[in-house]
């Protein structure tokens, strides 16, 4: 199993040995570590550990695998309901709640996935990430099994038992219009020099829709290409810039930015 950690000091990386140990010498400060089973692993995935390493002192940090006995299959199709053979994506579970937890991905192959899923009596939420040059947006997540099989309160979205869901499809919609921008100063000048991501997400029946892009340093432009309606779509932006401590600007939103329509066909 890969452990990663990373943090002030930078990045550091090692496997366990045979007995599931592992060790890695690191700078003192702050770390976040996480331990990585692989795609399709029979374990599922844990989320990062946070530690603070004093000079010269020795700090623990231990993983609990859940076993991933469950099995959950399908395609990425576009609106036609063709399979996207050539789309390279990484397709998620995670727990059917307000949070983001991971708890196992893997890649697609010809635009079919499979993941190993643990217990859960919940259920999960699927979905794939994908490129902004891969030409598509994923329209919304799907849940992990039937859901003509469950009620509205999630009964019946269990998941347990060494059960396999196949044809558990996530559809992709053609990117068609773009939502582009500056980050400008409090003078209305181009900030540059920075260097972050810009995303949008929208909302869905079953879960959200997430297409993200770069910060251009020079200029302190973005465009997010993405996919949207002839009526228009709603997305709310959000960014995080890699700024220093010493920055005058916040790495992330101070307020709440207003919802943009984008269109399909159009630049907004």
């Amino acid at each position: 199993i890969y452990v990663n950690a990373w943090g002030s000091g930078g990045w550091m990386s090692t496997t366990t040995d045979a007995s599931g140990a592992y060790s890695m010498s690191v700078s003192s400060g702050r770390w976040e570590v996480a331990a990585d089973p692989g795609a399709n692993a029979a374990f599922s995935h844990q989320p990062p550990v946070r530690t603070k390493v004093a000079d010269n002192e020795t700090k623990t940090v231990n993983f609990t695998f859940a076993s991933a006995g469950n099995t959950v299959s399908g395609s990425v199709r576009d609106s036609n309901k063709s399979v996207v053979s050539s789309l390279f994506g990484w397709v998620y579970a995670r727990t059917d709640d307000s949070g983001f937890n991971v708890v196992a991905d893997g890649p697609l192959s010809n635009g079919e996935y499979t993941l190993r899923l643990p217990d859960s009596t919940d259920g999960y939420k699927i979905g794939v990430w994908i490129g902004p040059e891969s030409g598509y947006s994923m329209s919304a997540e799907i849940n992990a099994v039937d859901s003509e099989n469950f009620d509205t309160d999630g009964t019946g979205a269990a998941l347990s038992g060494g059960a396999t869901a196949t044809g558990r499809d996530i559809t992709v919609t053609a990117n068609d219009a773009v939502i582009s921008g500056t980050f400008l100063d409090s003078d209305g000048n181009a900030v540059t020099g920075i260097e972050g991501d810009v995303f949008a997400v929208k909302g869905g029946a079953q879960g959200g829709s997430w297409v993200g892009t770069f910060v251009d340093s020079t200029t302190g432009q973005y465009e997010l290409t993405l996919a949207a309606g002839s009526e228009g779509t709603a997305f709310d932006l959000g960014y995080y810039l890699r700024v220093g401590s010493d920055s005058t600007y916040s790495p992330r939103p101070t307020s709440p930015i207003d919802a943009v329509t984008a269109v399909s066909g159009t630049t907004v």
